[in-house]
């Protein structure tokens, strides 16, 4: 599949998260086992779009369907520091809320992989 761009640009101010993914067993004895799923951080992002028309949601729909939620990746530009991430949804569900008949708001997250 060829990988395709999230052009949509967020409402600032958005979220951003730089974490570990970590795997710590506990044993009764209480000594603890640690192990890194991953050798460096990875960034997730929470984008929100607020009043946004019917064709965008369309749009981002298509888009999203197109990746079958979170399985394929794509890249995104982060609007911060203007460098281009390859990210994937966060989630296999998309949803956005209708204000009236032609105006929503959305909220997605992005995560990054590699």
């Amino acid at each position: 599949m060829a990988t395709r761009t999230f052009d949509w640009e967020p409402e600032y101010v958005y979220t951003e998260v730089t974490g570990y993914k970590n795997n710590i067993i506990e044993y009764e004895s209480g000594k603890e086992r640690r192990m890194l799923k991953h050798a460096y951080a990875r960034r997730t992002w929470t984008l929100t779009f607020s009043n946004v028309t019917k064709t965008h949601i369309t749009d981002m729909e298509a888009f999203f369907k197109f990746h079958h939620g979170a399985h394929n990746a794509f890249y995104w530009t982060n609007p911060i520091d203007n460098i281009q991430y390859t990210a994937r949804f966060a989630e296999d569900s998309l949803s956005f809320t209708r204000i009236t008949d032609d105006v929503y708001n959305i909220t997605c997250k992005l995560y990054e992989v590699t």
